[in-house]
């Protein structure tokens, strides 16, 4: 009797599984009549969230990534993906509450507390900046979308890394989904099937400004030359190395100078962590990649009758200091805005508002819409105290980092290859605004680099506690 039962509450069950598939497939059908937007929506919005109710950062933060590369890009349904990269973050977030009241919510990588907490109080004044602010609604939106990524880089991810191999997936996962969309945006461009090279002949690719990319990559392209010094040979370090050779060509064909300069400081700093560290292989496999890239780039350009940068607009050459394209004299013009206002600042997201209109043609040749500095934009965003708490965040990331490679023991090696994304997005920040522009590209994977610094730290310091307490 008790198997017939089993049976056919097994029976049962399968058939409801099926009625439920059944009404989705002809309720699908009758919406795709009238809204296929909608319709897509709800499938995305399904996928989402299994991969929300798995629990699955792994898979999550590559198509968060791809959501605001995509948010940023020429590619049509640009706007949808605005929205979507918001629910993506959002997501993300939301994975870090399933872990906390899952069964082994234990068994995972400490959250980084005191980071958490200023970066937190940070974000709160911002917030709180409304009631002053020159456009107070634009404020509100905006440090509500940083307080999701700090949600997502500071609480969920943590929680999500239960191994050292689950930091190095994150950080393959976003250097595929970058080389990938690189590797597309040439390929079309060359085909000229879509302007890929708008700005002067600046490469652009899918992305809608030839600088994107370099904020993009500065806090990505570093690690994976870091990983890719360490990892054995196989299908992985083919990978790692393919994603920088492909990021270096697209890189140096954005004429970007300001990420050049933050890629090679990052790798210099990885490399200069794992010679002082006792990883002279290491350090050694990193120069050679980096050399495998230049030469890379060395071939394909003159083959492809390629320059790396345009003189075209800003009569400055790749290697011509000139005025920064605009910049010194721009970031004169900060200095001033900021000083109006040196303790509680304008408000934060209100410097694409206010700069514009402060700017002079008889100084510089073009207005600019930001400062294209993200320690100057915090400064009149949120006083010069704004700008010295975000340095504060950023250099606390370096410093956990170097601190987990300066230690020997299985984490040695993955605070090298924080440390060099950390650096990469600091040095990016000096040339580009967006360390606080939770839709940018740069944000979301800098603060994740940051904040699991952090994090294996924390680690690091239980795991040498425990082991001392077991000896004695």
């Amino acid at each position: 009797m008790a198997q017939r039962t089993a049976t056919l509450r097994h029976g049962a069950v399968n058939v409801a599984w099926w009625m439920i598939v059944a009404f989705a497939a002809v309720a699908a059908g009758a919406m795709s009549q009238r809204s296929s937007r909608l319709l897509i929506a709800l499938i995305a919005t399904g996928c989402i969230g299994w991969l929300v109710l798995q629990q699955n950062v792994r898979m999550l933060v590559p198509l968060t990534l791809l959501a605001l590369a995509w948010g940023s890009s020429i590619l049509p349904g640009a706007s949808a993906a605005f929205i979507g990269k918001f629910a993506l973050i959002a997501a993300v977030a939301l994975t870090g509450g399933l872990i906390l009241v899952s069964p082994r919510s234990d068994d995972h990588f400490p959250v980084p507390t005191k980071f958490a907490v200023a970066s937190f109080a940070v974000l709160f004044v911002a917030l709180a900046s409304s009631l002053w602010s020159i456009d107070a609604g634009g404020t509100v939106q905006k440090a509500i979308s940083m307080l999701l990524v700090w949600a997502a880089t500071a609480i969920a991810i943590p929680l999500w890394v239960r191994r050292r191999g689950d930091i190095a997936d994150l950080l393959l996962g976003s250097g595929l989904v970058a080389a990938g969309f690189t590797a597309l945006g040439l390929v079309l461009g060359l085909a000229h099937i879509i302007s890929g090279f708008v700005d002067s002949g600046r490469f652009n690719g899918l992305l809608n400004d030839a600088n994107a990319l370099g904020f993009w990559v500065a806090p990505i392209l570093p690690p994976l030359v870091l990983m890719a010094a360490r990892t054995p040979a196989g299908r992985r370090r083919r990978l790692l190395i393919i994603s920088i050779v492909v990021l270096a060509i697209g890189v140096a064909l954005t004429g970007s100078r300001g990420a050049a300069l933050a890629s090679g400081l990052g790798v210099m700093a990885g490399f200069l962590a794992a010679g002082l560290t006792g990883q002279r292989r290491e350090a050694r496999r990193a120069v050679l990649l980096v050399l495998l890239a230049l030469l890379a780039a060395v071939v394909v350009f003159p083959a492809l009758g390629l320059h790396t940068r345009s003189a075209q607009g800003t009569n400055e050459g790749f290697f011509q200091i000139g005025n920064g394209s605009n910049r010194s004299p721009a970031w004169s013009t900060a200095v001033r805005v900021a000083s109006e206002d040196p303790i509680l600042g304008h408000g934060f997201g209100t410097t694409p508002v206010l700069f514009p209109a402060t700017q002079s043609l008889t100084q510089q040749a073009q207005i600019l819409g930001r400062t294209h500095n993200s320690y100057l934009e915090a400064a009149i965003d949120l006083g010069w105290t704004g700008m010295i708490a975000l340095i504060a965040l950023a250099l606390s990331g370096a410093l956990a980092a170097w601190r987990v490679a300066r230690g020997r023991g299985p984490y040695q090696v993955i605070g090298t290859i924080l440390l060099a994304g950390v650096v990469g997005g600091m040095v990016e920040g000096v040339f580009e605004s967006g360390l606080l522009a939770a839709g940018g590209l740069l944000a979301f994977p800098f603060w994740m680099a940051v904040a699991l610094a952090h994090s294996v730290r924390m680690q690091q310091r239980r795991e040498s506690q425990l082991a001392a307490t077991i000896s004695a």
